[in-house]
């Protein structure tokens, strides 16, 4: 885990801090589920999958001009598969922040108030 951390590059990092903030959202979601708090986790899910794929598009951006330095350590085809797979983990960390926070939005809506259909006392359907 630590690994893919490092291999990842500096963009794990806020997407890391905004991923702890959307469980923390999200928590607080599950807390008291209404719709303001529904709506930062969701804008919030938004942010880190941001951070995510800024950390994976810097990440190709610089494997690609190494690629075209012309001073590679080792083949083409190694260089840019390995800096791929590398930046691929910034997106990977960011929906793994996400589905956790989803599983625990989704706690919150099985706690909010049923919406009703308009008469007084008659849940929705």
């Amino acid at each position: 885990m630590l690994d893919a951390f490092r291999l990842g590059g500096w963009g794990m990092f806020p997407t890391a801090i905004m991923g702890v903030v959307l469980w923390l959202a999200a928590l607080r979601y599950v807390r008291r589920p209404d719709r303001a708090a529904l709506l930062v986790v969701g804008l919030q899910a938004l942010v880190t999958l941001l951070c995510g794929t800024l950390g994976f598009v810097s990440g190709l951006i610089r494997t690609l001009a190494c690629a075209t330095s012309g001073e590679l350590p080792e083949p083409l085809e190694t260089v840019i598969a390995g800096g791929l797979g590398e930046s691929l983990h910034n997106i990977g960390l960011a929906l793994v922040m996400m589905v956790v926070a989803a599983i625990a939005a989704t706690l919150g809506a099985l706690r909010a108030d049923p919406p009703t259909s308009g008469v007084r006392g008659t849940p929705a359907l």
